[in-house]
């Protein structure tokens, strides 16, 4: 069987690069079935939830923190589970969506985890889960302090404990406390009817007053997109390169927002318009949502954007390796974010880009270079920006701060390739050849 309740996980992964045809899923929109809301005791729930999975699609990864567990573990006491642990019977969905619709993706879906030995998707409630199981299985250590706890709920009478420094696992509380706790209640809804489109809607409604970010919204929406990025966020964790920018990637999926982000600013922040002039669009919560929403890319166009990522990861540890950049640095999301605009746009090796990173930390750096300087205005045009460095332009995301990127990286990027390609024969010159 698989190991207890291993959270959040990547559970289908698509191959990709994949033939966006082939994997175009039809909004079946199967009819949610659940059953009547059980009202079961904590030593039932960790038992019989026991193999289950919070996939990464509908589900957000643990993000408590030591405060959060504390304050449940308080409610716990006094009675005041709060919520509902919504869940689906595996077997029991993948039965009738057979029936109903057996090209439903949530078909393979269901029979993929059958096949590792789990028997429930967590849709919500994968915290207060995964704090119940270590709690009772004495993997959380109990803060040490004094406590009290309702015993009686008829008369909501309290009785007093403590817990200390070298007694503090769950086995080391009093008897009573123990069975008291066992028997607390929660309520738990299973879903014996759902398709794919229905986990998706499911997770949105469960979440809809507990604010999920966009970006867990767009995690969970049927789009193609939502599994690229989940592969690519899965690729640079795996690299390392996400552990270097963020102190954990997987909190409200900030990893995958940076990745929707670059993904943004490279494919839709700067358009040609029909006057043959360069365009430039904020990047936005509303812009992100909208590229999952729109045409996904073809198969060649996949392998580039993997291809660059890879190459993204793989130059920043080079470059830390040697001291061109210090992980300092990364905590400044733009600078890499500019760096893979420019292996999108014309730099191509390791060396390369050690020299626009170079240049580009030089106009980061500067205070004496503004908008205007780099930007050609008509004669009667309106001049804006005159106060706004480059570094100013890559704290912000309104379009003149894209414009502005634009330009410095552009500039960056031209420079680069004079440096290592002949003026005349556009042959590589160097040590690197083509």
């Amino acid at each position: 069987m698989a190991s207890p309740f291993p959270g959040s996980a990547v559970f289908l992964d698509l191959p990709f690069p994949i033939e966006p045809d082939e994997y175009d899923y039809e909004d079946t929109r199967i009819i949610v079935i659940k059953k009547d809301p059980l009202v079961s005791p904590l030593k039932n729930i960790v038992v019989n939830l026991k193999e289950s999975i919070a996939p990464t699609q509908f589900q957000r990864p643990e993000s408590w923190t030591p405060k959060e567990k504390k304050k449940f573990w308080l409610s716990l006491l006094m009675n005041r589970i709060e919520g509902v642990i919504v869940v689906v019977d595996i077997q029991a969905a993948l039965h009738r969506v057979e029936q109903l619709n057996p090209s439903d993706r949530a078909v393979g879906i269901y029979k993929h985890l059958l096949e590792k030995g789990y028997e429930f998707i967590i849709l919500d409630g994968n915290n207060r889960l995964k704090f119940l199981l270590a709690l009772l299985n004495d993997e959380w250590a109990i803060p040490e302090g004094k406590y009290e706890y309702i015993r009686d709920l008829q008369d909501s009478s309290t009785s007093p404990f403590k817990v200390t420094r070298k007694k503090n696992k769950f086995s080391d509380l009093p008897q009573a406390v123990q069975t008291t706790l066992r028997n607390r209640c929660c309520i738990i809804s299973e879903y014996t009817q759902i398709g794919y489109a229905g986990l998706s809607d499911v997770f949105t409604n469960t979440n809809a007053g507990v604010f999920p970010n966009p970006q867990e919204i767009r995690n969970a929406s049927k789009s193609l997109w939502s599994d690229f990025v989940r592969h690519l966020d899965q690729s640079l964790r795996t690299s390392g390169l996400m552990g270097k920018m963020f102190t954990d990637p997987l909190k409200r999926y900030c990893g995958q927002d940076w990745i929707t982000e670059c993904l943004d600013f490279a494919l839709n922040s700067i358009e040609i318009n029909e006057e043959e002039n360069d365009e430039f669009f904020p990047i936005s919560q509303s812009s992100k949502t909208r590229l999952y929403g729109s045409t996904f890319l073809t198969k060649e166009d996949q392998k580039f954007y993997i291809e660059t990522f890879n190459n993204l990861s793989q130059y920043i540890t080079q470059m830390i390796e040697n001291k061109v950049l210090d992980e300092k640095s990364l905590k400044r999301k733009t600078t890499v974010q500019n760096l893979f605009w420019m292996l999108c746009n014309g730099i191509l090796t390791y060396d390369q880009a050690v020299e626009a990173v170079k240049l580009h930390e030089k106009e980061y750096l500067r205070k004496d270079k503004f908008f205007t300087d780099v930007k050609e205005f008509a004669e009667n045009q309106e001049v804006v920006g005159e106060d706004l460095t480059f570094k100013n332009s890559c704290e912000g995301s309104r379009s003149i701060n894209i414009e502005h990127r634009y330009l410095i990286l552009s500039e960056i990027v031209a420079k680069v390739k004079k440096e290592f390609y002949s003026d005349v024969s556009g042959i590589m010159v160097g040590s690197e050849t083509l």
